[in-house]
Protein backbone atom coordinates (compact mmCIF):
# COMPACT_ATOMS: atom_id res chain seq x y z
CA UNK A 1 0.00 0.00 0.00
CA UNK A 2 1.29 3.73 -0.98
CA UNK A 3 1.76 6.33 1.87
CA UNK A 4 0.03 9.35 0.83
CA UNK A 5 2.80 11.30 -0.55
CA UNK A 6 3.25 8.08 -2.98
CA UNK A 7 -0.30 8.38 -4.02
CA UNK A 8 -0.17 12.03 -4.84
CA UNK A 9 2.97 11.82 -7.04
CA UNK A 10 1.33 8.23 -8.81
CA UNK A 11 -1.67 10.24 -9.49
CA UNK A 12 0.09 13.35 -10.43
CA UNK A 13 1.85 11.38 -12.87
CA UNK A 14 -1.06 9.69 -14.33
CA UNK A 15 -2.74 12.62 -14.60
CA UNK A 16 0.40 14.56 -16.47
CA UNK A 17 0.98 12.07 -18.98
CA UNK A 18 -3.24 11.59 -19.79
CA UNK A 19 -4.06 14.89 -19.74
CA UNK A 20 -0.80 16.83 -20.24
CA UNK A 21 0.77 19.39 -17.23
CA UNK A 22 -1.74 22.47 -18.21
CA UNK A 23 -4.70 20.23 -17.97
CA UNK A 24 -4.50 18.51 -14.85
CA UNK A 25 -5.63 19.97 -12.02
CA UNK A 26 -4.92 19.48 -8.50
CA UNK A 27 -8.44 19.25 -7.23
CA UNK A 28 -8.37 15.77 -9.42
CA UNK A 29 -4.81 14.84 -8.14
CA UNK A 30 -6.02 15.11 -4.82
CA UNK A 31 -9.22 12.93 -5.29
CA UNK A 32 -7.39 10.70 -7.35
CA UNK A 33 -4.87 10.37 -4.22
CA UNK A 34 -7.97 10.30 -1.90
CA UNK A 35 -6.33 13.13 0.08
CA UNK A 36 -7.68 16.36 0.81
CA UNK A 37 -6.73 19.38 -1.30
CA UNK A 38 -5.91 21.57 1.33
CA UNK A 39 -3.35 18.41 2.48
CA UNK A 40 -1.87 18.34 -1.27
CA UNK A 41 -1.12 22.20 -1.17
CA UNK A 42 0.69 21.98 2.25
CA UNK A 43 2.69 19.12 0.80
CA UNK A 44 2.89 20.66 -3.17
CA UNK A 45 2.26 24.11 -3.22
CA UNK A 46 1.91 24.07 -6.77
CA UNK A 47 1.91 21.92 -9.67
CA UNK A 48 5.67 22.99 -10.57
CA UNK A 49 6.43 21.81 -7.02
CA UNK A 50 4.40 18.47 -7.37
CA UNK A 51 6.53 18.08 -10.96
CA UNK A 52 9.64 18.36 -9.48
CA UNK A 53 9.23 15.90 -6.43
CA UNK A 54 8.00 13.94 -9.48
CA UNK A 55 11.47 13.88 -10.99
CA UNK A 56 13.44 13.64 -7.91
CA UNK A 57 11.58 10.42 -7.01
CA UNK A 58 12.68 8.82 -10.30
CA UNK A 59 15.79 10.06 -9.73
CA UNK A 60 15.97 8.42 -6.28
CA UNK A 61 14.46 5.14 -7.51
CA UNK A 62 17.19 4.78 -10.66
CA UNK A 63 19.33 5.66 -8.04
CA UNK A 64 18.95 3.29 -5.16
CA UNK A 65 17.52 0.57 -6.65
CA UNK A 66 17.66 0.60 -10.40
CA UNK A 67 21.50 1.59 -10.78
CA UNK A 68 22.30 -1.58 -7.95
CA UNK A 69 20.48 -3.98 -10.02
CA UNK A 70 22.54 -3.51 -12.97
CA UNK A 71 25.70 -3.24 -10.51
CA UNK A 72 24.59 -6.60 -8.73
CA UNK A 73 27.09 -9.69 -9.07
CA UNK A 74 24.58 -11.95 -11.13
CA UNK A 75 25.21 -12.71 -14.29
CA UNK A 76 24.46 -10.18 -16.83
CA UNK A 77 21.26 -11.67 -18.12
CA UNK A 78 19.68 -11.74 -14.58
CA UNK A 79 20.96 -8.32 -13.82
CA UNK A 80 19.36 -7.07 -17.43
CA UNK A 81 15.77 -9.23 -16.50
CA UNK A 82 16.12 -8.27 -12.50
CA UNK A 83 16.30 -4.12 -14.08
CA UNK A 84 13.95 -4.40 -17.04
CA UNK A 85 11.28 -6.31 -14.02
CA UNK A 86 11.86 -3.45 -11.55
CA UNK A 87 11.63 -0.76 -14.04
CA UNK A 88 8.35 -1.96 -15.98
CA UNK A 89 6.86 -3.49 -12.80
CA UNK A 90 4.90 -0.73 -11.89
CA UNK A 91 2.45 1.69 -13.69
CA UNK A 92 3.10 4.57 -11.49
CA UNK A 93 6.94 4.49 -12.21
CA UNK A 94 6.09 4.01 -16.14
CA UNK A 95 3.62 7.13 -16.24
CA UNK A 96 6.67 8.85 -13.85
CA UNK A 97 9.16 8.37 -16.29
CA UNK A 98 7.83 8.97 -19.49
CA UNK A 99 6.51 12.56 -18.16
CA UNK A 100 9.61 13.65 -16.48
CA UNK A 101 11.29 12.73 -19.54
CA UNK A 102 8.92 14.29 -22.17
CA UNK A 103 10.40 17.01 -24.08
CA UNK A 104 6.97 19.35 -22.96
CA UNK A 105 8.34 19.32 -19.33
CA UNK A 106 11.94 19.84 -19.79
CA UNK A 107 11.37 23.61 -19.21
CA UNK A 108 9.71 23.03 -15.96
CA UNK A 109 12.82 20.63 -14.82
CA UNK A 110 15.69 23.17 -15.42
CA UNK A 111 16.19 23.43 -12.55
CA UNK A 112 16.84 19.77 -11.80
CA UNK A 113 18.42 19.20 -15.49
CA UNK A 114 22.35 18.10 -14.25
CA UNK A 115 20.82 16.09 -11.88
CA UNK A 116 18.26 14.05 -14.38
CA UNK A 117 21.05 14.25 -17.12
CA UNK A 118 23.51 12.67 -14.54
CA UNK A 119 20.79 9.80 -13.73
CA UNK A 120 20.35 8.76 -17.61
CA UNK A 121 24.30 8.84 -18.08
CA UNK A 122 24.62 6.48 -15.10
CA UNK A 123 22.31 4.35 -15.84
CA UNK A 124 23.24 3.84 -19.85
CA UNK A 125 26.95 3.60 -18.61
CA UNK A 126 25.72 0.75 -15.98
CA UNK A 127 23.81 -0.51 -19.18
CA UNK A 128 26.12 -0.40 -21.54
CA UNK A 129 28.62 -2.31 -19.24
CA UNK A 130 25.68 -4.72 -18.21
CA UNK A 131 25.61 -5.83 -22.49
CA UNK A 132 29.23 -5.73 -22.96
CA UNK A 133 29.65 -8.07 -20.13
CA UNK A 134 26.58 -10.15 -21.55
CA UNK A 135 28.56 -10.69 -24.82
CA UNK A 136 31.87 -11.19 -23.99
CA UNK A 137 30.49 -14.52 -21.63
CA UNK A 138 28.13 -15.68 -24.71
Amino acid sequence: MLDSRDRILAAAAESFLLLGFRESRMANIAKEAEVSRAWLYRQFPTKETLLLALNDRVIDDARSVGLQLLKDTCSPALRLRNWLRWSLQSPWRQHAVRVVTMEDYQSSLLADEGATLEIIQDTASALKRVIRAGVKNG
